[in-house]
């Protein structure tokens, strides 16, 4: 990007030179003979007089600019192409990055914040820090190329564009760093409460019509909304509005200093014609690159943040390779203690053993930390002491992955994807065994259910399953975890709210994983849940107290 970089700033620097010699030889026509490169051109193409030699240098003037600017589109793309590639692959580890992290960390942090963190770096990160920071380079290189030239020929005229231009140039980003590194963080603040509000209408639509409250979240969505056109507005101002009306002023405060310098110093009419028209050339060139300068700069101020989301990146993460393991006799918690605040343990010296083809019961109040240890159970929480086997032996970190697919986790409120049932079963499977999403969905009683469906196994389930009833979404997830081939299965208060239908169905199907000799906790109160296991917890002051 360097070298591309420099290339436009010489291309550009032999565009202006074009184009100033074009201009000097209509205004001064001894300019012809005088300098250099024309009279070099007038004698080499042995032009007669200086009228065909203005038409010649304006003919060479336009295929000057035209060849310039082809090469340029071709040079812009390569440099768009390279930006977006390195987005593409930035994005990609920071997403494997976040989706790497534990369980834990999902739970302490909004998902608004996620969303937003996420959607800033694949959207956002291209224009403004990458390619921002390639037209910063871009520009800056001509500009010290064009001053380059201007110090060879003419020493007075550099002296004077680079005090009146550079400046300017250095006091405005001075002056609006830190102020739109300060709004562009209170930007990247705000976003994830718009998100928040969004989400919290849609998700809650239901409620928020029965409360009339709509205009409650209005006024919530308004206020987050005002602040953020606020904010966006200064930025904006700042960064393309202010720039170029205070060089407009620098442009034409030069013009009118060259103009009083050529007349104080007696220096003739020709020579300040020439003077101004090398300023106004070099201006035109150099004034829009200074604008651009100051406007990636801006940008990268206003948008630094960005750089924060990929600073704890790991950019060594690579795919996992999931293994297979095998769960032969036993899982088993040893010693485990576990608590989301140093201060406060949730888990203490905790153990359990569970044997492969076992049905246990988990009871314990509200708040007691039931979930938190099958979640510890299932490696989705690293417990802060003790040990999780399997097997009797400790798993390594390499075996962590693996272990997790061991286990289904089906909870109360089942996880559906905004697809079909087909997709639903089969889920992250890319390409779905449809034979075997039969299979299990007649192991759960859905066969007859799904047959009567337009569009049958192809019928989609809605958003978060909204299409769906709650027992078939139960029988859906059940569904789901045998076409996985599930060892171990955690129901987490699954017939709680269904009809005594819907209940009946779903232990229908849980009963079928017992002749077929899986593992399963069940985390209830119910005793048509209990009666299946062949033991029951009690998860008391940190320890497990066996009931049954």
């Amino acid at each position: 990007m360097v070298g591309l970089s420099i290339l436009i700033a010489i291309m550009e620097i032999g565009g202006i030179g074009v184009l100033l010699h074009t201009i000097l030889s209509i205004l001064k026509p001894t300019f012809i003979l005088h300098n250099i490169l024309t009279r070099f051109v007038y004698h080499e193409l042995g032009i007669a007089n200086e009228k065909t030699f203005v038409m010649v240098m304006a003919v060479i003037l336009f295929i000057v600019y035209l060849v310039k600017n082809i090469v340029l589109v071709q040079i812009n793309k390569v440099q768009v192409k390279w930006a977006f590639e390195i987005t593409s692959i930035v994005s990609n580890k920071h997403y494997k990055h976040i989706a790497s992290r534990e369980l834990r960390y999902f739970y302490e942090r909004k998902s608004a914040d996620i969303v937003n963190e996420i959607v800033s770096i694949t959207v956002s990160f291209t224009d403004t820090i990458l390619l921002s920071s390639v037209m910063l380079l871009s520009e800056l290189s001509i500009v010290i190329m064009m001053l380059t030239a201007i110090l060879v020929y003419n020493p007075f005229l550099f002296v004077f564009s680079f005090v009146s231009i550079i400046p300017a140039a250095a006091f405005l980003v001075y002056l609006n760093r830190n102020k739109l590194a300060e709004q562009g963080s209170k930007l990247h603040l705000a976003f994830p409460f718009l998100y928040e509000n969004i989400v919290e209408l849609t998700a809650g639509i239901a409620q928020v019509k029965l409360w009339n409250s709509a205009s409650h979240s209005f006024k919530k969505y308004e206020k987050i909304k005002n602040e953020i056109y606020k904010l966006n507005k200064s930025v904006y101002i700042k960064s393309h509005h202010v720039p170029p009306r205070i060089y407009e002023v620098v442009a034409i405060a030069g013009i009118l200093c060259v103009v009083l310098y050529g007349v104080l110093g007696e220096i003739g009419t020709s020579a300040i014609i020439s003077s101004i028209s090398i300023y106004a050339g070099v201006s035109f060139r150099l004034l829009p690159s200074m604008n651009r300068v100051i406007g990636a700069s801006n940008s990268l101020s206003t948008h630094n943040y960005i750089i924060d989301f990929i600073k704890d990146v790991d950019t060594d993460l690579v795919d996992a390779k999931v293994g297979t393991l095998s769960f032969e006799h036993s899982l088993s918690l040893s010693n485990v203690s576990f608590g989301y605040s140093s201060d406060k343990r949730i888990l203490d010296n905790l153990s359990l053993d569970i044997k492969k083809g076992e049905f246990i019961g988990l009871v314990g109040n509200s708040g007691a930390g039931k979930s938190t240890l099958m979640n510890v159970l299932c490696s989705l929480l690293e417990p802060q002491g003790g040990n999780v086997l399997l097997d009797r032996k400790e798993l390594s970190r390499e075996q962590k992955a693996a272990y997790q697919y061991l286990f289904s986790y089906v909870k109360q409120d089942v996880f559906m994807l905004n697809t079909s049932i087909l997709h639903n079963v089969a889920f992250l499977d890319d390409e779905p065994d449809v034979e075997r999403v039969w299979s299990c969905l007649e192991k759960v009683s859905l066969t007859g259910w799904v047959k009567t469906l337009p569009n049958g196994v192809d019928t989609s389930v809605g958003e978060v399953g909204k299409q769906v009833s709650g027992g078939q979404r139960q029988r859906i997830a059940i569904a789901r975890a045998l076409y996985k081939n599930t060892e171990v299965f955690i129901f987490d208060e699954v017939t709680n709210n269904l009809d005594t239908t819907s209940q009946e169905q779903t232990l229908a199907a849980i009963k079928i994983l017992k002749s077929e000799g899986k593992t399963a906790v069940f985390i209830t109160h119910k005793e048509s849940e209990l009666v299946l296991c062949d033991s029951v917890y009690s998860l008391k002051n940190k320890k497990l107290v066996q009931d049954k």
